[in-house]
């Protein structure tokens, strides 16, 4: 018997706690009682729970406050304008000046939230935001087998964000037409915003009201803009450029296959859904052993071979398994439904009790440690174990098998024994 009842009025409740968190200022979530100062993350994992219960709220509140974030996520210097991409979270409230580091798990969440967005809402302030995020993926995060690597470092040079920041003389020896220098700062930021002499790209409205105050269609503002991006990126791309972690972790790219999957639904792109398939193969030849079990990395120190090392955690069978199964839901492949049941066996037979959870992070073979731990908290990633029981209930309904249904179930009333 549970401590507390399984019911809607909890569901309820997480997403009024989530809400008071809410930033309305700026958007994101953050804490009141400090004002909202201070780093200010994406946390995916609260919008995906907005999204999914917005349908459900007749004031239109937790839609305004989805929307509201991802606009000013959008908006904020904490996307890449020029090469695409989200850095991993800002230094203050109002999403301009980001660490400067990007994340591939980041990106893949942030993929899934915008193609959700864009499903109800054809903003095309989000499909150029999810369209140039799965091209940097695509262009710089995949190597060339199909796996995603998993970073790229804030630093270039000794300096941090170095690669991504601009001196006003820099912008207008590329932007050398004035009426085009003028626009474009228009756009991005007329002044200065980070350490007194550099400017990091933020939009300084939403584009439609953009194109209003310069008097021109939506359309030609973003031929426009979009050519002096092109140019500045060219330079960009001849600096000393940030390094590249080409670590390959199963849990991260389940996550970007499903970000990838997803997108190509929402923009219609085929080479979005061909990038996650292709990954899923990678993955599957080359971080599952004979036996079925999957590894956690792949990688190779120099001067040797790539090969697959550490037995995988609780999140790489999760976050793969959903992949799998969002693959499936994208093109019906009932090859992807199979691999993700029998990678959900081996996580219960291996993470979990009593054939249920909830379940261990680690396996009965990795290192003994005094405890084995449970994570049931989401944060910058989502708790391992909710990713796990969600994936169950989908696969009750896609498989028709009541065990699964029974597994997720069991799990989530031992979870709050």
């Amino acid at each position: 018997m549970a401590l507390i009842p399984l019911d809607k009025a909890l569901v309820n409740a997480s997403v009024e706690a989530v809400q008071e968190g809410f930033d309305p200022k700026y958007g994101g979530f953050g804490s009141q009682a400090r004002n909202f100062q201070g780093p200010k993350f994406p946390t995916p994992c609260y919008l995906k729970l907005l999204q999914r219960e917005q349908g459900n709220d007749a004031t239109g509140n937790i839609k305004s406050i989805v929307s509201f974030t991802l606009d000013q996520m959008a908006l904020g210097g904490i996307f890449d304008h020029l090469g695409g991409g989200f850095h991993r979270y800002t230094v203050e409230p109002s999403w301009t000046i980001p660490h400067f580091e990007k994340m591939l798990y980041d990106n893949a969440q942030l993929c899934e939230a915008y193609s959700r967005a864009l499903f109800n809402n054809k903003n095309p302030l989000y499909s150029q935001a999810l369209n140039s995020t799965c091209a940097f993926i695509l262009r710089e995060m995949t190597s060339p087998e199909g796996g995603f690597y998993s970073a790229l470092d804030a630093d270039s040079d000794g300096e941090e964000g170095k690669f991504y920041v601009w001196t006003d003389k820099e912008l207008a020896e590329v932007l050398k037409d004035k009426s085009e220098l003028e626009l474009f700062k228009a756009t991005y930021g007329s002044e200065p915003n980070f350490e007194e002499k550099f400017f990091i790209l933020r939009r300084s409205m939403l584009p439609e009201k953009l194109a209003l105050s310069q008097k021109t269609s939506l359309e030609k503002l973003e031929s426009s803009l979009d050519a002096s991006r092109k140019k500045l990126l060219a330079l960009r791309n001849n600096r000393i450029r940030p390094f590249l972690d080409t670590k390959i972790l199963t849990g991260w790219n389940g996550q970007m296959i499903a970000g990838l999957a997803m997108a190509s639904k929402a923009l219609n792109e085929p080479a979005y859904l061909k990038a996650a398939e292709k990954a899923s193969d990678f993955i599957l030849n080359n971080l599952q052993q004979t036996d079925g079990r999957l590894m956690r990395s792949f990688g190779a120190v120099p001067g040797e071979k790539a090969q697959a090392k550490i037995l995988a955690y609780l999140d790489d069978y999760a976050y793969l398994v959903h992949g799998l199964l969002t693959l499936y839901e994208i093109n019906g492949d009932k090859k992807r439904l199979t691999q993700a049941v029998e990678l959900n066996e081996k996580m219960i037979k291996h993470h979990g009790k009593q054939g249920t959870g909830p379940f261990f992070q680690t396996s009965e073979e990795h290192e003994k440690l005094f405890a084995r731990s449970i994570d049931q908290y989401d944060g910058a990633q989502p708790s391992a174990n909710s990713v796990a029981l969600s994936n169950m209930v989908k696969l009750s309904k896609y498989t028709q098998d009541p065990k699964h249904m029974k597994v997720a179930e069991d799990s989530t009333f031992r979870s709050f024994d």
